[in-house]
């Protein structure tokens, strides 16, 4: 608890650093945005009003002089009509919205999946020509831009804790006392199995609580109703939820990735009875989830990497790449099928550990 304290003020003068990085004198932690994003929608008159009033800046070098307020719809337009604007006058807001939605279905075919296949539920953006409602949401954007890493912390920590677990009997010289009591070994591994599964949720939820609160207590609450793509970096996204919706999303999803983690973990410590090699073992599954994630094998990634730990907690694949398993979202079935997997690894360590537990109390093997 002491290390995620410790990261997330790390985290904290990390988000501040970046606003300072801005260049700009108005904002010095980005907690002034508050004074700048005022509730507004992005239509025809706020479209138009930037276009004029920033025609004719020599963009991306003139950037920084546009005023502040004006900087999440600047680069709102950037990303539909590029740097140069020039001849582009009196733009309905259908056109523009219009525009975008042959932007996000282009990027669409060019990753080959169906327009069919993000266009589920909950998760599909209904219309692509609804004006955006915008506003001050600092909080919200920064927690979720940084759950990745306090997922990934997690996974690294939980293979750290967990390996040792079924081999604990031997290094505290007590296995032969454990092996001559009349259950053996198997109560034993079944209440290690169940203690995992309970240390590493406490970890998962103590660690994003941490992680959360000074965050917010700088930032505040403001803007959790607001869209995603109210902020350019998802400006692209058909996926239609807002800010808290998102991030609860991000929490059940590393959940997910986490408790696979664990089954994992202890199916290698059950597998592999040195405690070295099964470090050894965990360390070559991560390396080989971040090679899968740099590889431009889409095969491989698709069918594999997704449903990796690692990846898994790559939360902004979800809502800016158009993945899709069979017509479905990417961000329905890999969390299902992750599920379905890990049931199959616990049955798996099920069957291992009864079996083991046998052989050492009847002497066989």
């Amino acid at each position: 608890m002491a290390l995620f304290l410790i990261l997330t003020f790390y985290n904290l003068d990390t988000i501040k650093t970046g606003y300072l990085n801005q260049a700009r004198y108005e904002v010095t932690d980005g907690t002034e945005y508050r004074y700048f994003y005022q509730p507004e929608v992005l239509d025809e008159d706020e479209i138009n009003k930037i276009l004029e009033k920033y025609r004719e800046l020599s963009l991306p070098e003139d950037r920084n002089t546009a005023d502040v307020a004006d900087l999440p719809a600047l680069d709102m337009i950037i990303q539909v009509y590029g740097w140069d604007w020039t001849g582009i006058r009196d733009v309905s807001v259908e056109q523009f919205y219009q525009d975008r939605a042959g932007i996000i279905r282009s990027v669409q075919e060019e990753e080959g999946s169906s327009r069919e296949g993000n266009s589920n539920g909950t998760f599909a953006a209904a219309s692509l020509s609804e004006p955006i409602r915008m506003g001050y949401a600092e909080g919200w954007k920064n927690v979720n831009s940084g759950m990745s890493q306090c997922v990934l912390i997690v996974l690294v920590l939980i293979s750290i804790v967990l390996v040792p677990i079924f081999n604990e009997d031997e290094t505290l010289g007590v296995d032969g006392l454990v092996k001559s009591t009349r259950f053996g070994k198997l109560k034993l591994s079944r209440i290690r199995i169940i203690n995992a599964f309970q240390l590493s949720s406490l970890l998962y939820l103590a660690a994003v609580a941490i992680y959360i609160t000074p965050i917010f207590f700088m930032y505040g609450l403001q803007g959790a109703d607001l869209p995603i793509q109210s902020s350019p970096q998802f400006f692209l996204s058909m996926v239609e939820v807002n800010y808290l919706e998102q991030f609860l999303i991000n929490l059940v999803i590393g959940y997910v990735a986490i408790s696979l983690m664990t089954g994992i973990t202890l199916l290698v410590s059950v597998l592999v009875t040195q405690v070295y090699t099964s470090y050894a073992v965990l360390l070559f599954i991560m390396a080989v989830s971040y090679a899968i994630q740099m590889t431009e094998l889409f095969f491989l990634k698709h069918y594999l990497g997704n449903f990796l730990p690692v990846q898994m907690a790559e939360f902004s694949s979800y809502y800016s790449s158009y993945e899709s398993y069979g017509g479905i979202s990417k961000m329905l079935t890999v969390p299902f099928i992750s599920v379905v997997v890990l049931f199959v690894l616990l049955l798996i360590l099920s069957k291992l550990v009864n079996r083991r537990t046998h052989f050492l109390h009847t002497g066989v093997g």
